[in-house]
């Protein structure tokens, strides 16, 4: 591909204000009485980047503290779908992601013997496609009068993704593809809590290689991430409220997905806020941030990635709970350019 092929033409900046909100929940300070603090809440969404050549690797989704389960099994189910519009290189390198990646993740949680914690069993289904979301992103754009970026420069609902590093290409698909993916079993452990709430967490996640690599459903390697979070729950000006940070870090042992320019390991930061201003439903604001997954001169795979998400939690009597939001790229050509969230949870036998 020619250096006018990879030339980008989306203007930088922050079109997310979610540093600005995550600011303003921690600045409305701890201002009424305990018995309004935000215990119980869960301030963070449980996704993570759906980056084509990323979200193949083991970042956990879920890295807030669990108190200590009685009994009784969790079940959850996730539908991630997020939009690519990436060109980004020059003369000898460049990136380009145009298409759309969806996960469907099924997940069973449970308690540890003794009360020790939380197990966790997550099965995914991934699937690249050209997609359905340009037309109506664009008319999105239109009507806020947003940048177009690179989308008009490509035919719509088209999938294909180009990487090439030194002038050699090192991947190219323009066909769907569908399956299972990457297979994932965690735990974690409080290591404080509060009237059996959890408020500090150690969490370790293990992925198996269980995806196709060559259809961008699985590293083709074994996984581990371990991460430490904690939650603070307090009072707002709007109602309960609640943060949540978390870091840790995933090892790889191998990559079946641009294994030439592949590291071994990445780290990551998590930073969310929530606030209840209603009995049944919490509102969210999140920002997730991850080291390079790969050695390259082309931002999109070589430089750190962070994505603004925002959403909200409903409370659905004898239904369980019901999760809704929507993230954007701090780090224009690092990470989809908007990914849509949708989940829901139950508990049984409590």
């Amino acid at each position: 591909m020619s250096q006018a092929s990879f030339q980008n033409r989306r203007p930088g900046g922050l079109p997310f204000p979610l540093p600005g909100l995550l600011a303003a929940l921690a600045g409305f300070g701890l201002c009424q009485p305990p018995e309004a603090e935000g215990k119980g809440l869960r301030p963070s969404l449980p996704t993570a980047t759906l980056s084509p050549v990323q979200q193949v690797y083991g970042l956990p989704r879920d890295t807030e503290p669990v108190g200590a389960p009685e009994g009784g099994l969790r079940l959850r189910l996730d539908l991630d779908r997020a939009s690519h519009d990436v060109l980004e290189g020059g003369a000898r390198s460049g990136v380009l992601f145009d298409g759309e990646t969806q996960r469907t993740t099924l997940s069973v949680s449970g308690p540890l013997p003794r009360r020790l914690g939380e197990w966790t069993l997550e099965v995914p289904h991934v699937a690249h496609s050209g997609g359905f979301l340009d037309g109506t992103l664009d008319i999105w754009h239109s009507a806020l009068g947003l940048p177009e970026g690179n989308r008009g420069r490509r035919p719509t609902d088209e999938l294909l993704y180009v990487v090439v590093e030194d002038r050699e290409t090192l991947l190219r698909r323009d066909s769907s593809a569908s399956g299972l993916g990457d297979v994932a079993l965690g735990a974690r452990f409080p290591v404080a809590e509060d009237d059996g709430e959890g408020r500090a967490v150690v969490g370790v996640r293990v992925e198996a290689p269980t995806g196709d690599p060559d259809g961008l459903l699985g590293s083709g390697g074994w996984d581990t991430s371990l991460w430490a979070g904690g939650t603070l729950p307090g009072a707002t000006w709007l109602g309960p409220g609640a943060l949540h940070g978390a870091a840790g870090m995933v090892a790889m042992t191998g990559s079946g997905v641009l294994a030439e320019l592949h590291r071994n390991w990445a780290g990551f930061l998590r930073l969310a806020g929530a606030v209840r201003p209603g009995s049944t439903f919490t509102l969210r604001a999140q920002v997730d941030v991850h080291t390079p997954f790969y050695r390259s001169e082309v931002g999109t795979l070589g430089k750190p990635a962070a994505e603004a998400r925002l959403g909200t939690e409903v409370e659905l009597p004898a239904w369980g709970r019901l999760d809704l939001g929507v993230s954007e790229d701090l780090t224009p050509e690092r990470a989809p350019d908007v990914t849509f969230h949708l989940g829901w949870e139950r508990r049984f036998g409590d």
